[in-house]
Formats: C-alpha cells, structure tokens, sequence
C-alpha cells in the first residue's frame, strides 16, 4: 500500500514539476508601469558637477526633465509585452510650456496603441490640462478641483 502511494506520488509530483516549468516558459506580459509626475520639469537633463571619483556614481538622480520623460515613453512604447501606464500626477509646479510638451509625449505614446491613465492627487487647472491627454483620468472622492476665470 505504501508502495503505491508513493508511485502515485511520484508520478503528481514530475507532472506538476513539468506543468510549472512550461508555465515559467511562457512570456509573462507587464500590466502597466507607474511613473510620478510631481515638481517642476526643465527641458534637458542637468547633471551635477562633480570631482572625477563622484562624478561617476549615480547619485543623486538627476532633476526631472521633459527628455527623460519623452525617452521613458519611447521605450515603454516599444515594449511589446506593456499594456499602459499609470501617471500618479501631484505637485506638479511646471510651466504652460513644459506641460504641453509633456502632454505631446502622452499623446505619442497613446498612438502605439497602448493605454494611459492618470491619478490626481490634488486637482488643479494645469494638473487635469496633462491628464486630459490620458485614456482615463481618476481621482479619490476627496480631490477638488479649484475653477478660476
């Protein structure tokens, strides 16, 4: 009897082993990426002077710029196995001009046929004038939303 309850088990065991490697085979697909849009956003990337030993460390990150926003987008477009992404827009202190360009970067990436949605923390004019540019925008019940003339 222990016999068979071990061959039994054996045979469930290599069956399961080999169904779970097939699966782990199989190409997994990216949901959605998050990416934060909050403070203000300059047009290049402005890197840090610093002696030649600091120079070549990676802290601090960079400032946000709209380049490396544009860049980000273009290779979160070109991923096959993305679905979107989820802007988490709160804070954000940039100019009419940096958020137009932001707003053409979205726009780009929504052409390769991928989703966008935005999140708002706090609502402002020039906050839902970016996430306009998304699919979907969504907001906690307790956002408001300022209107001025």
């Amino acid at each position: 009897m222990t016999e068979r309850i071990i061959v039994s088990d054996l045979f469930r065991n290599v069956y399961l082993k080999l169904s779970n490697r097939i699966r782990l085979l199989r190409p997994r697909r990216l949901d959605y990426v998050v990416l934060n849009l909050s403070g203000s956003y300059s047009e290049r990337i402005q890197r840090p002077q610093r002696r030649f030993p600091l120079s070549l460390l990676p802290w601090p990150p960079p400032p946000p710029s709209i380049e490396a926003f544009n860049t980000s987008l273009e290779r979160l477009a070109s991923e096959p196995r993305l679905q979107g992404i989820v802007l988490i827009i709160s804070g954000l202190s940039a100019g009419p001009a940096a958020l137009r360009s932001l707003r053409q970067a979205i726009g780009r990436f929504r052409q390769s046929g991928k989703q966008a949605v935005a999140y708002l923390h706090d609502g402002s004019m020039w906050s839902y004038y970016l996430a306009s540019a998304c699919d979907r925008v969504v907001a906690p019940e307790s956002a408001t939303f300022p209107v001025s003339y």
